[in-house]
């Protein structure tokens, strides 16, 4: 989480502005299963999401066989 607040000072905004940002969504770890639908075969197309970048593709992919648990990414 200080990663994050850092990133939001050093553009003006606070914690309660992360917050409200952010809050919908998780922040921190999940396991595999929670998204690998996404990587492999997103709304049963065979094809991964293409929202997701490219490089994030690629990292979560690794992540996921290098792993095969719960991960991290840095962002």
């Amino acid at each position: 989480m200080k990663l994050q607040k850092d990133k939001f000072k050093a553009v003006g905004l606070n914690t309660q502005d992360l917050v409200t940002l952010v809050g919908g969504h998780t922040i921190g770890t999940t396991a595999c299963q929670f998204f690998s639908y996404r990587l492999y075969n997103f709304n049963a197309t065979g094809k991964w999401w293409c929202h997701l970048p490219l490089v994030l593709h690629s990292f979560l992919n690794y992540s996921h066989f290098a792993h095969k648990t719960v991960m991290e990414p840095s962002v």
